[in-house]
């Protein structure tokens, strides 16, 4: 047999199939190959992202009760915003492997499956277009691979919040803890390589600061909505692929006369060089996981976590009413 599907061990079940079957299972495996890698790219753009969350998160709690001394705040900031780097630099590069390894299995796929590797440039060019925050982040990317850390600094503010607009004594109150780290948009601009559109756009603003947590946001909202619609895109080309692969392993199963747990294709046109490609089942099941994960990301501008107690009427909080609980 020159082409073959069915178990790859001794006295395994084989059922020999023609070139051109074999060539569209292959297609198939390289199309789910690829965009399994791509879920997981864009996962380690998700958690890059979470984890740069965390961050800012625990450094309120640290501020908020008084985990240093005031004689030690500046090695803590130091600390802080090595630790902000370190995720901020990971983000973007994500961010960067995630575009360019897209790009490529896009490229790849291109001969069985027209059109795609276009589709793919045209969502990455539309969200670079559209979006400030990420035509931003690419920049603070190659600044910080060539030129400088990203982070220059921060602002930690607590506020005294009450109900209503107007502050008084002896009003139930409570402190709100925040911290903000930024880079200086003259940082930026400064560099020579940036591209000149974005220094146009920069120079304009009439702030020297960007918050880089509402920059992140948008960068990742939109990041979302430019995944989804890859999604949207290789779906049909993904469902025939996943179907075939399926029908492949209840082929072999029927064959055999019970299930069988690994499948792989033989090319053997060359007796002293044959050729053995594994289908892994679980690779499917693995991209329709990722579907379903991180759904909150295209929202994340609108979106905030806090310790802030909520009123609720079934719930105690507090004896007496000196601190102001939202309803």
């Amino acid at each position: 047999m020159s082409y073959s599907l069915g178990e790859n061990h001794i006295d395994g079940q084989l059922i020999e199939i023609d070139r051109q079957r074999y060539d569209s299972i292959i297609r198939a495996k390289n199309l789910i190959s690829a965009w399994l890698d791509i879920e997981r790219l864009y996962a380690l753009c998700a958690n890059s992202y979470f984890e740069f969350e965390k961050v800012i998160i625990i450094a309120g709690l640290e501020y908020c009760v008084g985990m240093f001394s005031y004689d030690q705040m500046e090695d803590y900031f130091e600390e802080f915003h090595s630790r902000l780097n370190i995720r901020v630099v990971t983000f973007l590069n994500s961010y960067k492997a995630y575009c360019d390894q897209s790009q490529r299995h896009s490229t790849t796929l291109e001969v069985g499956f027209p059109g795609i590797s276009e589709r793919v440039q045209i969502e990455f060019s539309k969200s670079f277009d559209s979006c400030f925050e990420w035509r931003v982040c690419d920049a603070l990317r190659n600044h910080a691979q060539h030129h400088n850390l990203p982070v220059d600094g921060s602002t930690f503010g607590s506020r005294l919040q009450q109900e209503g607009d107007d502050l008084e004594t002896g009003k139930p109150s409570r402190w709100r803890i925040s911290s903000s780290p930024y880079f200086k948009v003259s940082s930026l601009t400064q560099n020579k390589h940036l591209r000149s559109k974005t220094r146009a756009e920069l120079s304009d603003m009439q702030f020297d600061k960007i918050d880089i947590k509402m920059l992140l946001r948008g960068f990742i909202a939109e990041l979302a909505k430019c995944h989804a619609n890859l999604r949207e895109a290789f779906s049909p080309h993904f469902d025939e692929a996943a179907a075939e692969i399926t029908e492949v392993y209840a082929l072999v199963s029927k064959a055999k006369g019970c299930d069988v747990k690994h499948v792989s294709v033989f090319d053997e046109t060359n007796a002293d060089d044959p050729i053995s490609t594994y289908l892994r089942l679980s690779n499917i099941e693995q991209c329709s996981a990722y579907k379903v994960r991180w759904r909150g990301l295209q929202t994340a501008q609108q979106r905030f976590v806090s310790s802030e107690p909520v009123q609720q009427d079934d719930t105690f909080f507090q004896t007496g009413g000196d601190i102001w609980i939202s309803k």
